[in-house]
């Protein structure tokens, strides 16, 4: 299996560490809960682009803190989706 070349950092509620796993295979590494119902994973992707829209859908419970490209990405996700549904 190849290695995934990009990688983001972030939260995600402990409620859907499951799925996310799911999703994401060994894309996915777990690391330790934060204290606060939450714990931080590192997602991997073939690109930030990618990785954002793999897991947009993840919003109410994954928060990426980096890298600031994802976010980027994700923001512009958002802004699409308000525009094509509101």
């Amino acid at each position: 299996a190849r290695r995934a070349p990009h990688w983001a950092q972030g939260t995600i509620t402990v409620d859907r560490l499951a799925l996310l796993r799911n999703v994401l295979g060994t894309r996915l590494r777990i690391g330790p809960p934060t204290g606060d119902g939450r714990a931080r994973v590192e997602c991997g992707g073939v690109s930030h682009a990618v990785i954002a829209a793999e897991l947009a859908g993840f919003a109410d419970s994954l928060e990426f803190t980096d890298p600031p490209e994802v976010r980027d990405h994700l923001a512009s996700i958002g802004r699409l989706l308000v525009e094509r549904y509101s």
